[in-house]
């Protein structure tokens, strides 16, 4: 440290922005973490160091199978924020048949999903990091996880919201008896050995229904046709589907209707429904398809390309098994590519930090970047450049929020038909033009995932409507989590 006399003395000192305090130490049951480099500064190393001994500490309040895991076997992914709730499923896994691996924390369930590719997930909704409907989003949203089957554990009354995100069922907090949950790990067994997927279509058009039977038909998939609505009831009393599919237009009866009869139907909460059209919707079809999505488990799509991928999803069906052409067609659904790269986009936040951050996730994928930090300065903007081709909008800003801004943006003809994904924490909003509603943390691959599609059925029909999509995405802090445990567990897995 350089000093000189009478004058004192120049230094640096780093202090953590998040203090964590260390939990003792317990007996380990993965090797220690990799030594982090000597180069990273300061501040990092103190907070990862912090992270990394509350992290350790959290999975070593369980034990689990993950020392004695052989090559190609599929255990159980507990992700359990209570460590005697956790203790119990490991034994009812061992009691089905099923070696189990424990995770606290979302963070690192992500990882160890990706890393072990587990059969079944049971997942805690209130964990100590992230929200669970995050965790479950995101594994959704991987081709890698997407197709393991997760049986929601909560408190939270939000069983329709999990079936809709993708999830096999949900159980409430406090289970009553250990039956219940014995016929929960019968159920998920039965589920993932049986060989076949079943989906009931129903659409008045014969044609349209043999086209839609070869999108989402193949290997182990059973597709049984209907064209009328009683028809799809009569099919769904007599026989078992894990997936229904319903044309918006039904010849003998209001598909609204014929979602309000299913629902009432017993044994009939968890099947995962999706309503496919192809015609613009009226404005009264659009909000009556809003209700529907947000108090049942159905799903709304608008293209072929969608249809394919959440059949996909409540089909459980792993990428690798798909055909080649769907499998492509996925794979370019979930990873921005093409749509993305050249288009220009203007993030208007009245935070630097997140345009910061937006910034680095999108111009990756060969996107221009522009950024303001009112409304007055989009509209200064937007007249000055009028080939941008989608605005990132953040709604709780002072003066002109993001309301007022779109507002002002329709008013110029020009701009009528522009995308504009917003970013905010509520998904209330009609009549702002075409629009597509983000949460208000976006993660690295959600982010472009999700302009992408925005994009991508801008692209494909000239027609203004009102899409509510829920995207539960990680932050910052969710995405370092990851790597950290991904680094851990490559160091300590059996291979």
């Amino acid at each position: 440290m350089p000093a000189s006399s009478n004058e004192g003395s120049t230094f640096t000192l780093y202090l953590p922005v998040d203090h964590i305090a260390a939990k003792p130490a317990r007996r380990s049951l993965v090797a220690e973490p990799p030594a982090l480099p000597a180069a990273i500064d300061g501040p990092n190393v103190l907070r990862q160091d912090a992270a990394l001994a509350e992290e350790s500490a959290a999975g070593n309040a369980v034990e689990d199978d993950r020392d004695s895991l052989l090559p190609g076997e599929s255990p159980v992914l507990i992700v359990e924020n209570e460590a005697s709730f956790a203790r119990f499923l490991v034994e009812l896994a061992h009691e089905n048949g099923f070696k189990a691996l424990v995770s606290a924390r979302g963070s690192a369930a992500i990882a160890m999903a990706r890393d072990y590719r587990p059969s079944i997930i049971t997942l805690d909704i209130k964990l100590p990091d992230i929200d669970g409907w995050r965790v479950l989003g995101r594994l959704k949203d991987e081709i890698a996880t997407r197709h393991i089957p997760v049986q929601i554990i909560t408190t939270e009354e939000e069983h329709d919201r999990g079936i809709r995100m993708g999830a096999v069922g949900a159980l409430a907090k406090p289970v009553k008896t250990k039956e219940v949950l014995d016929d929960t790990f019968r159920r998920l067994r039965e589920f993932i050995e049986r060989p076949e997927r079943r989906v009931l279509m129903a659409h008045p058009d014969a044609a349209q229904l043999q086209q839609m039977s070869e999108l989402i038909g193949g290997p182990g998939i059973a597709v049984r046709t209907v064209e009328t609505g009683a028809a799809a009831l009569e099919a769904l009393e007599r026989e078992s589907f894990d997936c229904m599919i319903l044309a918006i237009d039904q010849s003998d009866m209001k598909a609204f209707d014929l979602v309000d009869e299913i629902k009432e139907v017993r044994g009939l909460r968890d099947l995962p429904m999706i309503m496919y059209s192809t015609r613009a919707l009226s404005k009264k079809e659009e909000l009556h398809l809003k209700r529907l999505t947000q108090s049942t488990a159905l799903k709304d799509v608008r293209s072929a390309e969608r249809l394919v991928d959440e059949a996909a999803l409540f089909l459980h069906r792993p990428v690798e098994t798909l055909p080649a052409a769907t499998r492509q067609m996925l794979e370019n659904l979930h990873h921005a590519g093409s749509i993305l790269a050249d288009k220009k986009v203007l993030i208007v936040d009245d935070d630097i930090r997140n345009i910061f951050a937006m910034t680095s996730i999108l111009e990756p994928h060969n996107m221009h970047i522009m950024s303001a930090e009112t409304g007055k300065s989009v509209i200064e903007i937007l007249q000055g450049t009028p080939e941008i081709d989608v605005v990132l909008m953040d709604i709780m800003m002072p003066d002109m929020d993001g309301y007022d801004t779109m507002r002002a943006i329709r008013k110029l003809a020009k701009f009528r038909a522009l995308a504009a994904a917003q970013r905010l924490e509520h998904y209330e909003i009609a009549g702002y033009g075409t629009v597509r509603t983000y949460a208000r943390q976006l993660g690295k691959q959600s982010a472009a995932s999700l302009l992408q599609q925005t994009l991508d059925e801008e692209s494909r029909a000239d027609k203004t409507l009102t899409r509510i999509a829920e995207s539960v995405i990680n932050s910052e802090a969710e995405e370092a989590g990851e790597s950290r445990e991904s680094r851990r567990l490559s160091g300590t897995r059996r291979r």
